[in-house]
Formats: C-alpha cells, structure tokens, sequence
C-alpha cells in the first residue's frame, strides 16, 4: 500500500482490549491489604472527579507496589480475559488494511506489549514501570501518563510511520483519550462515558463487534439485535405489569417495594458468587442469559439501578408522602415502556444519532415518547402524560454520569408532580 495510503486504528486498552479498571484492581486484591485498596481506588475517584491529575493519581497508585516482582504482574495480567469480539474486531481492521496501535496511560508498557502480541496489534505503547534486579521500584514515566499524553505519543506514531489524519480511526471509551480527536478522521465511543458521548463521531453500548460498520462500509449492522438483548428489554418491558397490578388489582406499593428488594440483595450475592466462579441456582442463569458487553467479565450493577428506578417512584409517591401512587406509577411507566421501546426501536431501526448523544437514535426517542404516553393514560390525565413522556424522554437522552435507570422515574414524576 502506498505510504500516503497507510491506514492507523488507535485503541485504547482498558475497557476496548480488556475490562476496565480490572489490572491494578486486581492486583491490589491480591497483593495489597484492604486499607491499601482502598486508598489506591480513592486516587483512582480523585482522578475522576478532576481534583488529581492523571499523571498524579498513577504515581500514587503504583508507589504501593513497590517491592513487587515483575513476573507477579505478567501472571495477574494473565488471568484478565480479552474482551469477547475483539479478535474478530481486529480481523476487520486488518482486512480493511489498518495497522493497530493499543496505547494505554495505566498499564505498564511490557504489558501493553505483550497484550499487542497476543492480539496481532503492530505497535503498543503504555506506562514506563522502573525494574531493578526484577523488582518494581514503584517509579513511573513516559509521554502517556502527561497532559494530552496520548495525542502527543499519536502525533510522533502518525509522522514517524507515514501514517495521515484522513486515514486514521480512534476507538476509545473515556475523555482520557479525547486529545487524540483531532489528529484522527474518524473517532468511535465503544460504551463511552458521558463526555466522550458528545465528542466523538459514533458510538455504540453493547457488544464490540458492533463498532465494526463504522469502519467497514461493507459490513451491515446485524450484531444489533440479539437473543440476550430481547431477553433484556423483556424484563425491562415486562416490568410495566407492576403498576398495572397495583392500580387495577388493588396490590398495595409496599409488597412490591419488598419483592423486589429482596430480588436485588439476592442478586446482589448471585453476582458475587459468579464473579468467583461459583453458580447461584436459578438466578445465575438468567443474570448470564441477559449479560451483553462489558457487563460479562464484571459485577453487572444495571439490574440494581433498574430496581432502584422501579422501587422509588412506589416509595415516593405513596399516599403518606408526595402526591398519589398513580404518579409513581406514570414513572414506572416511562422507565419501562418508554425507556424500553427506545432502546429496541433506536438498536433495531434506528438510523440518525441525537446530536448531543451518539449512543442514542431519534427514532427510538419517538417511539419512547408514544410508548410513555400510551401506557401512563391509565394513570393520569392525557395533558400530564404527554408532557411528563416528551421531557422525560428528552432528558432521557442527554449524557449524564447518573445511571437513566434512576433519572428517568424521578424527572418523570417530579414533572407529573409539578
């Protein structure tokens, strides 16, 4: 291929390679006491909340290893899965003439090299970890733990290779990452943050082979709908049927606010017992029939906000506090049959992206407002549905750090409310 020609796909490594902070989590579990853990996830929710610099909290954080053995981080390293779908994401890139740089600002850059081999990646770049006589010293450099690190180690990998803007995608998942925009024609949100939601060009939740037809012309998008998504959005849609009982059956609020409590501390040890490879009798099976993305290799918490997003509207809205019960239920309503219907119709058919969030479709949008409508008219007058359904379905779609399970049924109802 001519040098002008050459074709670059940049991926970060955790959470588009591998599961997210699960490395240096790990490695903590395993080596570190509890106060330590502790303090080294505290520099980790520093970093995120801006007050620590990226460059600040990994030197903070891999201070406590000093003394460590080299090996121990490959045989930690070796126990981490590749993320499922990657190797036939990285077939297709190949086959559309890409070469594949993993440059990563957390994991050691002997790691990310290794990792590159296993996967055929061509060029790897990551933390420089100091070594002497085979022990870590705790000691940390390199261009990627600085400010814009990442597009500074890009700018030199695209001029020392021939490689141009025009033809160079970046695949990432977090802001991290989002100083290598601009020197890249395309840029993909694989289960992007609330920031890089907005950035980039396209983004997808799910499954990673569904970021390939953005890259791959000739590929449609057939992973998008799948067994283990319709299982999903069956709970999710069957789960109107609870203020359909409360209101026509007369079923008080507080026997679901039990049932499912006592469904979510069960699941809660369910998840507990697969993440160590244990089976939990029923429950394990339908967690696993409904686990999609990254979900599969980590404590899957959307089933917990979903039952936080059902049980407080039927707390809220009781009779002894706020309003009347058939507002609780108008939220319910919105949560699962118009949040619902817009994820399927959005995942199915959906064609053009919400300008301010590129994981979600108008098409899907529309159809969450008419769903959200139609199903709280048992409940509330046509006026207060409508606008509770049109708002709330708007919101629904804005980028927020704040899982939707929760803000969709509490905007909803403080609407209705108002």
């Amino acid at each position: 291929m001519p040098q002008s020609n050459r074709r670059l796909a940049v991926m970060d490594v955790e959470g588009i390679i591998i599961p997210k902070r699960r490395y240096l989590f790990l490695q903590a579990i395993k080596k570190l006491s509890l106060v330590k853990t502790l303090v080294m996830i505290f520099y980790g929710f520093l970093y995120e909340i801006h007050v620590f610099t990226l460059e600040r909290s990994l030197r903070n954080i891999y201070k406590f290893f000093e003394g460590m053995q080299e090996n121990e981080f490959f045989q930690i390293f070796e126990t981490i899965t590749i993320i499922p779908g990657i190797n036939e994401v990285i077939q297709k890139l190949k086959e559309n003439g890409y070469k594949i740089a993993l440059i990563s600002s957390g994991i050691p850059d002997f790691l990310v090299e290794n990792l590159a081999q296993k996967i055929q990646a061509d060029y790897a770049y990551g933390v420089k970890l100091e070594v002497i006589d085979n022990k870590i010293t705790g000691n940390i450099s390199s261009e990627v733990i600085k400010k814009n690190g990442k597009a500074i180690v890009l700018s030199k990998l695209l001029r020392e290779g021939g490689y141009s803007k025009q033809n160079c995608i970046v695949i990432a998942d977090d802001r991290n990452n989002m100083s290598m925009f601009p020197l890249a024609s395309t840029t993909i949100g694989y289960n992007p943050d609330y920031v890089l939601a907005i950035r980039c060009d396209y983004a997808v939740k799910g499954d990673v082979q569904e970021i390939i037809p953005f890259f791959d012309i000739n590929e449609s998008s057939k992973y998008n709908i799948t067994k283990k998504y319709t299982f999903r959005e069956f709970i999710h849609l069957g789960s109107y049927l609870i203020p359909v009982l409360c209101h026509f059956l007369f079923i008080e609020n507080r026997f679901f606010i039990v049932l499912i409590t006592s469904v979510t501390v069960i699941y809660i040890f369910s998840e507990i017992a697969r993440i160590i490879g244990l089976n939990f009798p029923l429950l394990s099976n339908v967690t696993k029939n409904a686990l999609i993305g990254e979900e599969k290799w980590g404590f899957a918490t959307s089933p917990i906000f979903f039952a936080l997003g059902v049980t407080l509207p039927l707390v809220i809205w009781d009779n002894n506090l706020i309003g009347s019960p058939e507002i609780g239920y108008s939220a319910i309503t919105i949560l699962t049959l118009g949040d619902g219907i817009a994820k399927i119709i959005g995942k199915g058919i959906g064609k053009r992206v919400l300008p301010y969030n590129k994981t979600k479709k108008i098409e899907g949008t529309i159809a969450g407002i008419a769903a959200s409508f139609i199903g709280s008219l048992p409940f509330i007058p046509p006026n207060k549905a409508l606008r509770a359904s049109i708002i709330t379905m708007i919101f629904e779609g804005l980028p927020s750090p704040i899982n939707d399970n929760i803000t969709i049924p509490l905007i909803a109802g403080l609407i209705i409310t108002l």
